[in-house]
Formats: C-alpha cells, sequence, structure tokens
C-alpha cells in the first residue's frame, strides 16, 4: 500500500512539473490582468530579478520573477547566458498593473519570429 501511495505522489509532483513547464501562465492564479502579445528583447540583467524583457519601441521593461518556472524550456535553451539576447513576439500575462518607470512582473506563456544574437560576439 505504501508503495501505491508514493506512486499517486510521484505521478501528482510529476504533472505539477510538467505543467510548469508547458507554457501555461495564462492560467496561473497570480495574472492580473489579460495577456499581451509584446515585440521585445528577452535576456538577462545584472539585478533581481535577472531575467528581463524590453518591449522594442518603449521605455517598458518587464521582469520575470523566475524563468524556470514562469517561462517555457524552449525560450530558456535559446537564452542559456548574458550574452544571448533572444529578439521575438512574446505572449506575456501580467502578475500586476503597470505602472510608469516600474519593471512590470510577467509570465511568458509563448514566444514565435524569434531571432537570437549576442550582445558581444564570442571571441574564439
Amino acid at each position: 500500500m505504501a508503495n501505491v501511495k508514493r506512486a499517486a505522489v510521484l505521478v501528482v509532483i510529476s504533472g505539477m512539473f510538467v505543467q510548469a513547464f508547458a507554457g501555461t501562465c495564462k492560467n496561473d492564479p497570480r495574472v492580473t490582468q489579460a495577456c499581451i502579445t509584446v515585440h521585445g528583447r528577452l535576456g538577462f540583467y545584472n539585478g533581481t530579478p535577472s531575467t528581463r524583457m524590453w518591449a522594442i519601441g518603449t521605455h517598458h521593461m518587464f521582469s520575470v520573477p523566475t524563468e524556470k518556472e514562469e517561462m517555457p524550456e524552449y525560450l530558456r535553451k535559446l537564452v542559456p547566458t548574458f550574452d544571448d539576447e533572444l529578439y521575438g513576439d512574446f505572449l506575456v500575462c501580467p502578475y500586476k498593473k503597470r505602472l510608469p518607470e516600474h519593471m512590470q512582473p510577467v509570465c511568458v506563456e509563448s514566444g514565435k519570429n524569434l531571432v537570437h544574437k549576442l550582445r558581444i560576439p564570442r571571441t574564439q
């Protein structure tokens, strides 16, 4: 009987783990507004949180509090270091209302039309 309980717990935990990486943030109870598409640049920056997205053509920055839980795995793999930037159209879901001169925390549901660039070309 103990093995059955352990298996059930493992299945539940596995399901939660998969959901966290499945790009399902729009159903997250912390989301306070409708998801929006942002044409932006995703990358890592010094400071907290380090994962940020600039909305191109604006001064607005979005923050991704924990990229492992709030960003799909395929996007994380495209931006592995501080030298990498990812441009594209991102579907983001806000956790808080937008305030002037403040980063807005979001989760990233998906990205498309993606272009990877290096901030500083790597030397060999």
